[in-house]
Formats: structure tokens, C-alpha cells, sequence
């Protein structure tokens, strides 16, 4: 019974997580009530709005929708949570019932209603929502991480016809404790005690913070050993310092920056996460994942944990900055020990510093925003007519030039700028009066400019005789005979509104002019032009680094630029290669272009084996004779060994042209990799076993004078020739090594017998343990005895590279090969080879289901291919137009990009087709959630305008994909392994072209004599005595004029008389004619050039060919028309030669042949002619008898008697051949599965359905637990005894249930007797 109990109570906690968020922070969320009200009227706004249609109609299944009266990006929907709450997730309608909806927007929440933050995404880009698709249904987005905020609006970017909104935003109470820090307060936690010290290999730091200045000390720990843990601001970005433990000759401190332009007044979350050596610092929601130095694991604390500053900064390691932490710090958790709830309820080991106040008291600074040239401020002076002007203010940018302020007074004029980073100021005072100061940064980081992104305090002061500049708290004082006064008309101009100055881009704040401060949420109308109040709109674009594989990334306010130089990389973001794949890759291209190989055969190239991977390029030697790819090492020379008697004590180890990643690609992808190695010895034993262990007792791993090092590590007991596991060389394998050895020659002792050194060499061949990353021998003496070794070891070879291995033929037009989803990150590429004879098809999609966006890569025409994708703001296009056919059926290779600042296609070695990002937008991501296809578009399971031919070498973001593998394990529909078209089977018979279309063939009939399908028909005719055919020859291609010909014909008579063919010219002077003779042989006449002669069938084949038998008769000259051939069927071949000494001067030639006649020709007597069948006619590359047939038939082709009913084609006792039938492919139905959310959403689903099916699962999930219920109690219940379940306190709390979940019901647990029944 106790077991049952057991049970139930697992299966009830099984039921409350089931129940819980995956959040800690809100395991139980409810609507904070936008549909039910609780959220009053007056705390919805929007920036604008139709008729009834307000923000109080953007309630949750209201009748009505808010309606923006203005369709653009700048159009909000705010609402007030009247208290900071943490929220989880929201969801969105559109207008019930119509055709308006929002289908993507931003979200940004607030603390204040002033300083706003987007909801961001891993990148630190703001996350576009997917919205919805109609004006009914609820569709909820989840963040991935709760955000905590008493503001929150929604900012539509995308719409259906018109912006109409109805929203519920869900989450759960938020609970704090937070202190303000002055910069010399803090708080600390003493882990000192005996008992106290701190020892993990885990830790988990969490805290929010708030600032308006850029550095500061927040968290620091230490202990005696040196071990540290400290988080600091640098700059407005988070500096993480960690140590785990000293060692004098590695390097153990690490440092992280995370985070940038935190002194932004917001409230920011930080969460640092360690793993033993494993590092994850995430800030705002974007991660960055390091490893610490070091070899040490566990972090040791035995001194204080101190939040806000330390007591001393002088000398502390793992401390660079010198002051405190100046702000708001709340919820700070550092293994579980709540620092800040701790300190304040003043518990043991806990001490207070200084002046720290409970709660926030930090008063945001209100910045405001220049985003453009054009935005600025223009204000009256408070004071004028005075002879002095004093301004100040702090600003921050990315631009290098812009204007700060300028102010027109009596007699002259002010101006502060920047110039290439520099602050310029100017002092022009009438008549000839002028000052002109030029100040660099004194930061060394910063290269002398202001435009770093950080705030910059200025302070001018100009009065009789003096200027004043305090730039950063440093002065620069100027000594001049001046006076100024202030005019009353005069406006102060900030940020712009000069035309001759270029306007300032970014932010500023604590403007003060003349000593008044200016609030900027106050000024008059007209003082603003653009500019934006209340936000520093300025982003870190740098921040994390855009620019891909070491790229060195510059910004200003609109964009970022990456700096390529020395990465072997190219492109907007450094994301695509410089270098080709490989030897194989390099080798196609030449043979592509024609270049001539047999010129060069060993050439040193540079290669990057995986593209846009993250391996970097590197240099190989391409050996296109033997296709072989060298790499090359430091130790390719002959190394003499000499003084290393102990086994294994001499070591070298082998630096290779590529590190241990860029090795194991490379073998990875080869067919075969190989690596010579020789070692000559003097007395010196190789392979065989020591008489004792190793110097100091070392106890060995291989029991062997040398062995050598795998890539894997692994010490290997085998040598060059010889296989893995034999522990010989290669003669020893082969038993034939010198001296009676039977392992190595080496390893006979007494080489001076030999009077040379003794060899073993050989390659090493087994790729796996390729290549030698290390060399360890022995037995070499010592430097003054007879003993003595050298070795050599060769590049490491390899050949082949199955990337162009990994190809699939797509046989079927509806065929399409699925991957993962399509994921861009940073920069997405994706890049194949294709062959094909189609001049249409689609060779990559991924689409997004619920928002439209889509990438396709698509063969348009034979000349076009097209690169297309849409990510909201229309289909954009990338053509790519070639001066060849792309359809020629030769291997074509295709490269598309999509980075943050551009699309690009580039297709063979052409010219890169770029297109920028429309900057008005802003990068859009593509939000994909089906597959990957290859070959066919499968929307709504159409398979449509797909593509056929072979595709091979695809890699997705510089990842192989194995094409191969998919087919093999999946075994798809319509596709096969390997490139195989249709006419690699020869289906064409007779030496008819096969055509191919990959998914079907054509045979090309026109060169043959026969036709059908697959030229498999004869074409025949059968003749009396009194028929003919007639050919033409068609002069209009030239006048012919041959000395070799080829007459082909076959035949079927009894009688033994009458014409097969003859060629003529117009007057019958010259011909050659074949007829049958009377003893039914065959007879050649030949009356050209030097005469006339004839030649027939011997009759000694004994042989009557009128016997009404099918027969093929081959008639050729040869060498220039003096060797004549007559071939029947297989009979032996007639061969006449007597003209071959016939000088070369000869008239041998038939000139302008006119005539081919079949059957008899205009000369025959009456009775004369051939009676029979006549096929397969040929003379040459014409066919007579098939153009007689020919639909219509040509005008050079005649009979007698005319009438062609009378020749009707005849295949003269020949079936046709036909192909044989292919089997019948069937497509295999896939379950249809809905696509997975995008952005964390839930899956969306109708309003009244839902509620529908959401009644009827509560009405069964309270069924079930009221039985779970009643079967608890009834098994553990105790006689005579009521115990109440009430949980007391609720009515204290917002929610009842969430009470009960963090355990405040304040029952104590009674332990009892009870009776148990069994």
C-alpha cells in the first residue's frame, strides 16, 4: 500500500510540472487582462488611429480592432501594466471578420515609458514576430526569455490592407530586491571561514543592472590561490575576468567581453554560466559560448564576494578597472545565494559598505536622437546680449563627421563639430578674428576620434580674453584678445540645420546652454526638426562582430562595413572563400576553360576545404597528373638520429601546411591518402622489443624501439609497406628482409656486414591513422659508438576528393530530395554543381509557411538562372545571364549568398551578381520552417517544375550535405545514385544519338537508315522490274567530289539480276554501281577518274545470294580510292588492292555525282531491273529510301513510275524493336505534420474552435484528477480523523494558485498513526 502511495503522489507531481512553464522565474502565467479589462482604458495608447477604432477596441476578441490611421513603421499600440510585471508571451488578432491584420511586428518594452528596448534575437537584432495570416485567429508568440517591463508596444511592420490590431499580453508577477550604488558602496559576502569556502565546478551568476555610466566593478570573488571571478563594465560593455588556477607555463586568465552600450539607463539581464572549462555569458538574450584557459576546472573562493566594488583596486589581479559600480543592481544570484535579499535582511557573513539605498533611485538621464542629417534642435538663447556663451553636453555616435552646435551672435559666429572623429571648434569674429582647435581623443583604444559609440562630456566656455574646452574632464584652455556678444535673435542650432555644415547622426543628452539645463521632452514648438526624444536610438551594429571569419568590423549610424583583408575571405560580411575546395576543384575549372594540363602538372595552390566553413584557407601542392593533393611539413628533409638509446626517447613532432581540423577534412573527403616514410640505421633496431622498460621505469603503451603517431593519437606499431597490426615493415610482411630479420631490415643486428646503411621505407596507406602527427625512435646509441639512424618522411598525399563524389540524378520531374530547414544565421550560402538538358526547373527551395518568406534557386531558361527570396518586402531577384548554354549537359557550379548587407549569385567563374538590402527596412531575416528541397517545389504537395539532371557537391554553409547517403537510406522517389542518365543504357540502336532529358530519351534517327523509337525500324521497299527510285544530290550544299565512300544496302531477291544502287553524275560519264551478277553474286563497276574496272564477290564463298534470304552488303573505297571492299553479311571480306602503288597524283575521284539510283536506273532495258526488297540504303550520310518516305517527302527524291502509291515502305521481313517498358514508380505518402512554430510560438488555432476543444479538455483533465484525487484519499486515508487541504493565505496573493506553488500555504506536516488497508 505504502508503493501505491507512492505512485499517486508521483503521478499528482507528474500533473502540477506537466502544468508549469519552462521558466523558473513564471512557472504559472495568466493574462494580465487586455480582454478581460483589468487593464483600464486610459492605459492603451497608440500613436494614431481611425474612427472607432482606438486603442480601447485592441482588445482581445473585441467586435472592433485597433485601426492605425496611417500605414507606416513608425505607428504604435502601448500598453501600461500600471506595475513591473514579467512577461512571457503575447498574442495578436486582427479586425474580426475583414481582411485587416498585421502579419509582422516588433516588440519593445519599458520601465518608464521613455527609454525603450526592442525584444532581440541571438544575433542582438530585434526579433521580428510573425503576425497573423487572418483577421480571426489567435495567433501567441513566446519569447525564449521572459523579459520583465512595466511598458510594452507593439510596432507593426508588415500588414494585410490595413494595420489592425488586437492583442493579450501573459506572464506573471515580478518580484526584486534592489539596491542603488553610488560608485563607493558595496556589499560583501565572506567566504573565509573554515567552513565557508567555496568550491565548484559548476556556477550560475544571474543578475539585472541599470547605468548610465560606462565602467564600474559589479561582482568580484577570489581566493588565496589565485583563483578569481569578477564581472565588470568596460565601456559600456561587460567584462568577464576569470582564473581557476595558476600554472607557470600556461596560460590560465580569461578574459570575455559580452555586451555593448549598457550605459544606456535600461535595465539589462545577465546571466553567466559555468561549466568546468565551458563558459555561456548571455546578455539581453544574445550568448556568446567560450572556453577558459588553463588546465585547471574547479574555481576555489576563500576570501568575500563583493557586489559593487571591492576595498582595494590597487594590485588586484582579475580587477582593471578602479572604481565601483554606479547604478542599480537587482536580483543577484550566485549559486543559489541570493547576495542582494541576503544583504538587506542582514544575514550572517553579509556586510554593507558605504551608502547603498534599497530600491532604484537612479534617475534615468533623457537622451534624444539624431537619425539623420537633416534632424536637429533650434533654440533661443535664455540670456542675450551678454558677453560670454557657455554650452555643454554629452554625445555619442558612430559617424565621423557631423555638427554638434552653431550659434550666429553680434559679431560673428560658433561652431563645434566632428571631423574625421576629431573635434573641431571654431570662433570666427568679425573683422579678421579666428579660432580653430582640432582635439583628438586621449584614448588609446579609440585612435584619437570620438565616433566610438561612447558618451563624450563637452563643455565650452567662451568669455572676455579666454576659451574654455573640457572635453572628458580634459581642459585645453585658450589665451586670446577677444570679445563676443549674444544677439536675442540669434537662434542655438544643435545637431544640424546649417547648409553648410553636415548634420550629426546619434544622440546626445544633459544640454545645457548659457547654464540652464534643457528639458528635451519640453521644448516649444518648432525647436524639433526629426529628431527623437526620450531614446538613444544608437546601435553597436559591431557588436557581435557581423563580419565572419576574423573580419574586422567599422560602423557608422546606418551600417557596418567589414574590413576582409588577410582572412582569405570575401563579401559584405567575409563569409565566402577566396580559395577553391580543392586540387579537384582547381582541376575541373581549367579543364572547364580548356586550359592545356599536360603544361603544368605540380602547382602550389591555396585552398579552403569547406568553403564558408570555419576552417581557414591553407596551401597544398595539386599534382593534376596523378590527381593527388599534397601537404607539405617542416620536416621533409632527412633527419639524422643519434645519442637516444632508450625506446621512443627521440620525438619529433610533425607541423603540417593545416591544422588537425583542415587534416581531417581533407582525409575525411579523399578516396585514398598515403605518406612515404624511410628510415636508415647503422646498428640501430627499429621495430623490435627492448630487453627492459623504458628509462625510469616508464611503462610503455607499444613494447617497440620506434613506433610512430596516428591522427587519432593512437601510437602505431607498423611501418611503410606494411599493413596495420603486423608490427613489421614492408619486407617483413613480404619475408624477405636482409639478414634473416622478420620484422624489419633494421632490425638485423651487425649493419657493418653490410657496408651501407640498411633501409626500410615504404608508403603508410591506411587513411584513418593518417597522417604521422609525431615520431618516436630509440636505440640509437649514444654520440660517440657505432650506432646511428636517419629518417625521412614525405608529404602526406592523397587523392581524390568525394564532395564531387556525392552526386544524385533527379530522374523525375515531381522528385525533390528534403534537408533541415535552411538556417541562415549570420550569413547564409548554399553552394552545388548541376548538369542538365532542361532549360527549366527549380533546384533549391525552403519556404516559411506561415509568412511567406522564401528562398529558390531556378533554372529559368537555357541561358538564365535566377536566385530569388522574399523576407517581406517583395520578391527580390537575382539574375544571372550567360553567354553558353547552361543546358549543355556539362557540370556548371552555383554559389548564392544572403548576408546582412547584401544577396549575391555567382554562377561558373562569371561576374557576381550583388543586391543590397534595402537599408529602409533594415536586415530582415528569413524565417524558414519546412525543408530544404532539392529538385522540385513540394508546396501543398504539388512537386511542381522540378528539375532533372544530376546535382553533386552541395554544401549548406560550408556543410557537406551527402546527397548519397539520403538516396541510399531513404531510397526517394525518382532519384538514383551517381550521375546516370537515360543514355548511359545505349537505348539507341544502330548507331542512333541518343538525346538526353534525364527523366526520358530521345533517339536521334537522322545519320542512320533507320527510324522508330529507338532507331530500331527498317526502312525498305519492295520493287518489280520496272520500278525505280531516284536521289537527287543537293548541289546547293557545294558540288561533291569523293575518292572514299561507303555504300551500305541490304536486299532480298531470287532473282539474279537487276540494280541495287548506283551513283552517277548528270551525264553518266563517271559512276559506281552495284548489281546482282547471273550466279547470284554481287558485282561493283567503277568508272572514274584514271578508268573503268569492277569487282565482284569470289565465287569461291560458293554462295547465291538470290536465295530470298535477308543480306547486308557493304561496299568501300579506301586510301584514297585505290582499295575497294565487298562485305556480305559475315561472310569473309572481298578485298581489291591492285590500285594501291598507283602514284598519288591519280585521278581517283568521283566528281559531282547527281544521281542515286535504286532498283535500275534511266538506262535499264525493259525486264532489266531489280525484283526484291531493298532496306538499310546508305550512301554515305544519305539515305535514300528513308527520305522517300518522309512526311512530307523531299523534292529531291523521285520514282518512276510516279504514282507513289505504288512504293509503299516495307520492312522487308524485319520486326520493329521497341524499348522495353520501365517500371512503374510510385511516390510514398508522407504523413502530413504541421510545420514547428517559429520564434517559440504555440501552435495557432481558430477562437471559437479553441474554446470548444479547451472546454472539453478541462472537463476531462478535471475528471481525472478529482478520481486521481478521490484514489489518493481513499488509499491513504486514517479513521476518525478530518484533515483540511485549504491553502491559507491565498487572499494575500494576485493569483490563488500561485500561492500554493511557492509553498506559502503554512501547514505544518502532522506526523500520525495510520491504518493501512492491503
Amino acid at each position: 500500500m505504502r508503493v501505491k502511495l507512492v505512485l499517486c503522489c508521483f503521478f499528482m507531481a507528474t500533473l502540477v510540472s506537466l502544468s508549469t512553464s519552462q521558466y523558473d522565474q513564471c512557472r504559472i502565467t495568466w493574462p494580465f487582462g487586455m480582454e478581460t479589462g483589468k487593464i483600464p482604458d486610459d492605459h492603451i495608447h497608440a500613436t494614431t488611429y481611425s474612427y472607432q477604432r482606438g486603442p480601447k477596441q485592441s482588445r482581445m476578441r473585441h467586435r472592433s480592432s485597433w485601426q492605425a490611421s496611417r500605414n507606416d513603421f513608425k505607428q504604435y499600440l502601448t500598453v501600461d501594466l500600471s506595475i513591473r510585471k514579467m512577461i512571457t508571451q503575447v498574442a495578436t488578432q486582427g479586425m474580426r471578420g475583414s481582411q485587416y491584420w498585421v502579419t509582422d511586428y516588433y516588440v519593445q518594452y519599458s520601465s518608464d515609458n521613455v527609454t525603450w528596448s526592442y525584444v532581440k534575437d541571438n544575433n542582438g537584432d530585434p526579433l521580428m514576430f510573425v503576425g497573423n495570416k487572418d483577421g480571426n485567429t489567435i495567433e501567441y508568440r513566446r519569447f525564449s526569455t521572459p523579459i520583465v517591463a512595466r511598458f510594452i508596444r507593439f510596432n507593426p511592420q508588415r500588414w494585410h490592407l490595413y494595420m489592425s490590431l488586437r492583442v493579450e499580453i501573459y506572464g506573471c508577477n515580478y518580484y526584486s530586491t534592489s539596491l542603488t550604488f553610488d560608485g563607493n558602496s558595496r556589499i560583501e559576502y565572506d567566504v573565509s571561514g573554515a567552513n565557508e569556502n567555496i568550491q565548484t565546478q559548476t556556477d550560475v551568476l544571474k543578475m539585472r543592472f541599470r547605468t548610465d555610466n560606462p565602467n564600474g566593478l559589479m561582482f568580484f570573488a577570489d581566493s588565496n590561490q589565485g583563483d578569481y571571478f569578477g564581472v565588470e563594465l568596460y565601456k559600456g560593455q561587460l567584462k568577464i575576468n576569470i582564473n581557476l588556477g595558476s600554472w607557470p607555463t600556461i596560460r590560465s586568465e580569461s578574459r570575455l567581453y559580452a555586451g555593448s552600450l549598457l550605459d544606456d539607463s535600461q535595465w539589462h539581464d545577465l546571466e553567466i554560466m559555468r561549466n568546468r572549462q565551458k563558459l555561456i555569458v548571455t546578455v539581453d538574450r544574445l550568448t556568446i559560448n567560450d572556453t577558459i584557459n588553463g588546465t585547471f576546472w574547479r574555481l576555489d573562493l576563500d576570501r568575500k564576494i563583493s557586489v559593487g566594488g571591492v576595498k582595494t583596486y590597487l594590485g588586484r589581479r582579475g580587477v582593471t578597472t578602479r572604481k565601483g559600480f554606479n547604478g542599480c543592481m537587482e536580483n543577484i544570484l550566485f549559486n543559489d545565494i541570493h547576495l542582494l535579499r541576503d544583504a538587506v535582511g542582514k544575514l550572517p557573513r553579509f556586510f554593507t559598505s558605504g551608502n547603498t539605498t534599497q530600491f532604484c533611485q537612479l534617475r534615468p538621464l533623457i537622451p534624444i536622437t539624431f537619425p539623420s542629417t537633416l534632424s536637429h534642435l533650434k533654440l533661443l538663447p535664455t540670456t542675450t546680449g551678454i558677453k560670454t556663451f557657455s554650452m555643454s553636453l554629452d554625445f555619442r555616435t558612430y559617424n565621423l563627421g557631423g555638427m554638434l552646435a552653431y550659434h550666429q551672435i553680434e559679431n560673428g559666429e560658433i561652431t563645434v563639430k566632428l571631423d574625421k572623429g576629431r573635434l573641431v571648434f571654431y570662433i570666427q569674429l568679425n573683422p579678421n578674428i579666428e579660432i580653430l582647435e582640432t582635439l583628438e581623443s586621449r584614448d588609446s583604444e579609440a585612435r584619437g576620434s570620438y565616433a566610438d559609440g561612447l558618451w563624450h562630456s563637452m563643455n565650452l566656455h567662451i568669455e572676455e580674453n579666454k576659451v574654455i574646452m573640457i572635453l572628458d574632464g580634459f581642459t585645453w584652455v585658450a589665451q586670446r584678445k577677444i570679445s563676443i556678444q549674444t544677439a536675442a535673435d540669434k537662434n542655438i542650432f544643435i545637431g544640424g540645420g546649417i547648409s553648410k555644415e553636415m548634420g550629426f547622426v546619434g544622440c546626445m543628452r544633459k544640454l545645457t546652454l548659457q547654464g540652464t539645463p534643457y528639458n528635451v521632452n519640453r521644448l516649444p514648438a518648432g525647436a524639433n526638426t526629426e529628431a527623437v526624444n526620450g531614446t538613444c536610438g544608437l546601435r553597436d551594429r559591431c557588436r557581435p562582430n557581423p563580419c565572419e571569419h576574423w573580419g574586422r568590423c567599422s560602423q557608422d549610424w546606418r551600417t557596418f562595413r567589414c574590413d576582409c583583408s588577410d582572412t582569405g575571405y570575401t563579401g559584405a560580411t567575409c563569409h565566402m572563400p577566396n580559395y577553391p575546395l580543392s586540387c579537384n576543384a582547381i582541376k575541373q575549372e581549367l579543364i572547364r576553360i580548356g586550359d592545356d594540363l599536360s603544361q603544368v602538372t605540380e602547382e602550389r595552390k591555396t585552398i579552403d576545404i569547406d568553403g564558408s566553413g570555419y576552417l581557414p584557407p591553407f596551401n597544398v601542392t595539386c599534382n593534376y597528373k596523378d590527381d593527388e593533393m599534397w601537404i607539405s611539413h617542416a620536416n621533409e628533409d632527412v633527419t639524422p638520429v643519434n645519442g637516444f638509446q632508450e625506446a621512443g626517447s627521440y620525438r619529433q613532432v610533425i607541423h603540417y601546411d593545416a591544422n588537425l581540423y583542415q587534416l581531417n577534412e581533407v582525409i575525411r573527403r579523399a578516396v585514398t591518402c598515403k605518406q612515404h616514410i624511410s628510415y636508415s640505421c647503422w646498428n640501430s633496431r627499429l621495430l623490435s622489443s627492448p630487453p627492459t622498460k623504458g628509462s625510469g621505469g616508464e611503462i610503455r603503451r607499444i613494447n617497440q624501439f620506434g613506433w610512430w603517431v596516428s591522427r587519432t593519437y593512437q601510437d602505431m606499431d607498423y611501418w611503410g609497406g606494411s599493413t596495420p597490426g603486423s608490427k613489421k615493415c614492408k619486407c617483413g610482411l613480404e619475408k624477405r628482409c636482409q639478414g634473416g630479420a622478420t620484422t624489419c631490415n633494421c632490425d638485423r643486428t651487425g649493419s657493418e656486414v653490410f657496408e651501407r646503411y640498411l633501409v626500410d621505407s615504404g608508403f603508410l596507406s591506411y587513411k584513418d591513422h593518417l597522417p604521422v602527427m609525431e615520431l618516436r625512435l630509440g636505440d640509437t646509441g649514444t654520440l660517440v659508438d657505432s650506432k646511428a639512424a636517419k629518417y625521412q618522411l614525405g608529404k602526406l598525399m592523397c587523392k581524390g576528393d568525394n564532395l564531387f563524389d556525392d552526386v544524385v540524378t533527379f530522374r523525375k520531374v515531381d522528385a525533390a530530395l528534403e534537408f533541415g530547414t535552411f538556417n541562415p544565421l549570420k550569413g547564409g550560402d548554399i553552394r552545388f554543381q548541376f548538369k542538365t538538358t532542361a532549360s527549366s526547373g527549380i533546384l533549391i527551395i525552403n519556404r516559411g509557411e506561415l509568412n511567406g518568406d522564401f528562398i529558390e534557386v531556378r533554372l529559368v531558361s537555357a541561358n538564365i538562372l535566377q536566385f530569388r527570396f522574399n523576407v517581406g518586402y517583395g520578391i527580390q531577384v537575382l539574375s544571372q545571364s550567360t553567354a553558353y548554354p547552361l543546358n549543355n549537359n556539362k557540370w556548371h557550379t552555383v554559389h548564392t549568398e544572403r548576408n546582412r548587407k547584401q544577396a549575391s549569385l555567382q554562377v561558373d567563374t562569371m561576374e557576381k551578381k550583388i543586391l543590397d538590402e534595402p537599408m529602409e527596412f533594415g536586415f530582415k531575416k528569413l524565417r524558414l520552417n519546412t525543408p530544404l528541397y532539392i529538385g522540385a517545389d513540394t508546396k501543398e504537395n504539388s512537386y511542381r517544375d522540378g528539375f532533372v539532371g544530376c546535382m553533386r557537391a552541395l554544401q549548406v554553409n560550408g556543410e557537406a550535405m551527402n546527397m548519397m547517403k539520403k538516396v541510399v537510406t531513404e531510397a526517394p522517389y525518382g532519384m538514383t545514385v551517381g550521375c546516370i542518365g537515360k543514355c548511359d543504357s545505349s537505348p539507341c540502336l544502330n548507331n542512333g544519338r541518343c538525346v538526353e532529358h534525364y527523366h526520358s530519351y530521345e533517339c536521334d534517327c537522322t545519320y542512320t537508315p533507320w527510324r522508330g523509337i529507338i532507331c530500331g525500324r527498317e526502312v525498305g521497299v519492295n520493287l518489280d522490274t520496272s520500278q525505280m527510285v531516284r536521289f537527287e544530290f543537293d548541289e546547293a550544299f557545294g558540288r561533291l567530289s569523293t575518292d572514299e565512300e561507303t555504300f551500305r544496302i541490304g536486299f532480298i531477291t531470287q532473282d539474279k539480276q537487276g540494280l541495287l544502287m548506283q551513283v552517277t553524275d548528270a551525264a553518266n560519264k563517271e559512276f559506281i554501281s552495284i548489281e546482282m551478277n547471273n550466279n547470284g553474286g554481287i558485282l561493283v563497276n567503277f568508272n572514274v577518274g584514271f578508268g573503268f574496272w569492277q569487282v565482284s564477290t569470289p565465287t569461291s564463298l560458293g554462295v547465291d545470294f538470290a536465295n530470298k534470304q535477308q543480306h547486308e552488303l557493304v561496299v568501300q573505297r579506301r586510301h584514297g580510292g585505290r582499295i575497294v571492299s565487298i562485305k556480305v553479311d559475315d561472310y569473309p571480306e572481298k578485298i581489291d588492292d591492285q590500285w594501291k602503288d598507283y602514284p598519288a597524283s591519280t585521278d581517283t575521284k568521283l566528281d559531282n555525282p547527281k544521281w542515286l539510283y535504286m532498283g535500275r536506273n534511266t538506262t535499264t532495258g525493259t525486264g532489266g531491273g531489280f525484283k526484291g526488297c531493298l532496306f538499310r540504303a546508305a550512301f554515305d550520310n544519305n539515305y535514300p529510301l528513308k527520305n522517300l518516305f518522309q512526311d512530307p517527302k523531299p523534292p529531291n527524291v523521285d520514282t518512276a513510275p510516279v504514282d507513289l502509291n505504288l512504293f509503299r515502305e516495307d520492312r522487308c521481313g524485319y520486326e520493329e524493336i521497341f524499348p522495353p517498358p520501365e517500371a512503374v514508380e510510385k511516390r510514398r505518402i508522407l504523413p502530413t505534420t504541421p510545420p514547428p512554430p517559429g520564434n517559440g510560438t504555440i501552435d495557432n488555432f481558430d477562437a471559437e474552435s479553441g474554446a470548444v476543444i479547451g472546454g472539453v479538455v478541462a472537463v476531462v483533465c478535471i475528471v481525472i484528477l478529482a478520481l486521481v484525487v478521490i484514489g489518493c484519499r481513499h488509499m491513504s486515508r486514517h479513521k476518525g480523523e478530518y484533515l483540511t487541504n485549504e491553502a491559507r493565505g491565498a487572499d494575500a496573493v494576485d493569483h490563488a494558485d500561485l500561492h500554493i506553488v511557492n509553498n506559502q500555504s503554512g501547514q505544518p506536516d502532522i506526523q500520525k498513526k495510520r491504518e493501512w488497508y492491503i
